[in-house]
């Protein structure tokens, strides 16, 4: 889930970076990678109904008893208002459990490691999904 505590943590470090994310950025090719585009562009949408169609497309039923698609939303409605659109920047991990990037957030000009774990019993579906302030990339 979404960590709220790591979020004020950043704004109150200030761990911004400048503006210009992303330029020659390429998701994975495969599932995981297609997965967190969807992820971040439903994210970057501000749109409730494409966040949950990306919960509906693609939580597993281990992510679903984590944490209902309704309290997903809630927490994303929030974190969203406060982050805007993320853009990403780098891959950092990639692999059958876990794709993790690098995301700058619009709205606060801060870098974000976006983490989003993936089911090994099933392929292509997510478990869980979570934001922590990261250092500016290099």
């Amino acid at each position: 889930m979404i960590l709220a505590a790591g979020l004020a943590a950043a704004v109150l470090t200030g761990l911004a970076g400048p503006a210009g994310a992303g330029a020659g950025f390429a998701y994975p090719d495969g599932v995981s990678g297609d997965i967190a585009r969807a992820y971040v562009e439903a994210f970057s949408s501000g749109s409730d109904s494409l966040m949950t169609a990306f919960h509906r497309a693609y939580l597993s039923e281990a992510g679903s008893e984590e944490a209902s698609i309704e309290t997903r939303l809630w927490e994303y409605r929030r974190v969203h208002k406060m982050l805007g659109a993320l853009t990403p920047h780098r891959v950092v991990k990639n692999d059958e459990s876990m794709l993790m990037l690098i995301v700058k957030s619009s709205k606060l000009d801060t870098w974000f490691e976006l983490g989003i774990e993936m089911d090994a019993d099933s392929s292509g579906m997510v478990v869980d999904v979570d934001l922590q302030p990261a250092a500016k990339p290099k």
